[in-house]
């Protein structure tokens, strides 16, 4: 996750056009990064630690939906947005019912993604911070985990 003002968008999406449209229309508001295909993009994912993913549906080797099912195996909290070329119904079902937080059909209008971004990435912090939370209650002992729930509970000696 970024603390600067200026975030990272990751757009992974095999179309060169879309990606350098894309790349143009956000590149004064977000840092941009871009992945050619699925297995580049989940590198970079891990690479430069973006706060969001623009994730195109069809693609050659891995496709949006499986990068997205790698990154959640991974336990990433990121939030993505599908883009496709082809805006059927059900390809947005699976979309949503995934996890995505948007999806849109191409061409975009670069206003609406703008504003489906930061919503993304709000989400994205939201997500983060309540995964940072379970993660040190997990790493707590046994008795560590009883008095927390005593104090949570309105016990305090």
């Amino acid at each position: 996750m970024q603390t600067s003002a200026m975030k990272k968008v990751l757009i992974i999406d095999d179309d060169k056009i879309s990606r350098k449209f894309l790349t143009k229309a956000l590149v004064s508001s977000f840092m941009v990064e871009e992945a050619v295909d699925g297995e580049e993009g989940l590198l970079k994912a891990d690479e430069c630690k973006p706060d969001i993913i623009l994730l195109d549906v069809e693609m050659p080797g891995l496709n949006g939906y499986e990068v997205h099912t790698r990154l959640q195996e991974l336990k990433s909290v990121l939030s993505v947005i599908y883009l496709t070329s082809h805006g059927e119904l059900s390809l947005a079902v699976n979309a949503f019912r995934d996890g995505a937080c948007d999806f849109y059909e191409k061409p975009v209008v670069a206003s609406e993604l703008i504003v489906s971004i930061r919503k993304g990435q709000d989400l994205s912090l939201q997500c983060y911070c309540r995964k940072s939370h379970q993660d040190d209650f997990e790493s707590l002992s046994a008795r560590e985990k009883d008095i927390f729930s005593l104090v949570v509970s309105g016990l305090m000696n």
